[in-house]
């Protein structure tokens, strides 16, 4: 079966579509690089929690004491 839209409209249809699957790909890119951010520097705060700790300062976990 034919498509019924002529061939000009199919082929902007496919470069929008193409157009939208690079945005995308370009968007997830971007949202993995500031998850894999965040979480380093998390960790890095975590390592100098626990180093602080070995050092002989009191870190508590209790967040209800000021």
């Amino acid at each position: 079966m034919t498509a019924a839209f002529p061939p000009q409209i199919r082929l902007e249809t496919a470069i929008f579509h193409k157009h939208h699957q690079r945005h995308f790909a370009v968007r997830s890119l971007f949202f993995s690089i500031v998850a894999a951010f965040i979480l380093h520097a998390a960790d890095a705060t975590l390592e100098a929690i626990r180093q602080a700790g070995s050092d002989g300062f009191v870190v508590s976990a209790d967040l209800t004491e000021p």
